[in-house]
């Protein structure tokens, strides 16, 4: 099992779900002939252009943060028949909604236009713009804890669902389910799962949002162990 922490949470369009005291969340996910390595080089050509703080790319994914929010690009490889490529899920967290929806839509642009980088030469895997060669910024790090984590299942997609459904109810919180995605929310936390059938399999992506970050990490780690474990049963 793969699993990300950072202290702070492609082209459809998904709804948004935002309390009081949890941060705001836009979330999108669809497929582009692309190889891993190109979506996250451009993922983090997206978050330098949106001015990040800093930003950081390691195996599939690419993840940055600004003053007040936090974007994940992850890159799910689909390497059979003419679906081959990547399923690309970008994740905006932010204290402000509006700010949520912008990156997201500004970030998944950048990532799913036609654009092909240059592989040849060197692309940082990290970059942080507060310690650039005139100084140090010190800009206000007041972005959400975004704990999530990933790995495949042998489920069917209605079983992943139904599953996600149900670790948002034993966790407390109040669940929206779709086709694909399920939303889970308290007045602490946004959780959302993805349920991706690539290559013969389920990709299932677990991520939760929240101002205290020993929150969003309990509640990824509730979350993605019932999800991933319970036991596959249909509607």
């Amino acid at each position: 099992m793969r699993a990300h922490h950072l202290v702070a949470c492609l082209f459809v369009a998904m709804p948004t779900v935002a309390f009081a005291q949890a941060p705001a969340v836009h979330f999108g996910s669809d497929w582009r002939p692309m190889d891993v390595r190109t979506c996250t080089t451009k993922a983090m050509d997206a978050l330098r252009a949106q001015d990040f703080i800093e930003g950081t790319k390691a195996a599939n994914s690419a993840w940055g943060f600004n003053e007040q929010s936090i974007v994940l690009v992850h890159c799910v490889p689909q390497n059979e028949g003419e679906t081959k490529g990547v399923h690309i899920q970008v994740l905006a967290a932010s204290r402000s909604g509006q700010e949520a929806e912008r990156l997201r839509n500004q970030v998944r642009e950048s990532v799913f236009d036609g654009r092909r980088p240059d592989l040849n030469v060197l692309h940082p895997d990290h970059f942080n713009t507060d310690s650039g060669a005139f100084g140090p910024r010190h800009r206000a790090r007041n972005y959400p804890s975004l704990h999530w984590g990933y790995d495949t299942r042998p489920k069917s997609l209605g079983a992943c669902v139904n599953a996600a459904k149900l670790a948002m109810h034993r966790t407390g919180m109040r669940a929206a389910p779709g086709q694909t995605l399920v939303w889970g929310t308290s007045s602490r936390v946004t959780v959302l799962v993805e349920c991706a059938p690539i290559g013969g399999t389920m990709s299932i992506l677990v991520a939760a949002a929240s101002a205290d970050g020993q929150v969003a990490e309990r509640v990824r780690n509730d979350v993605r162990k019932i999800t991933f474990d319970a036991v596959a049963i249909d509607d």
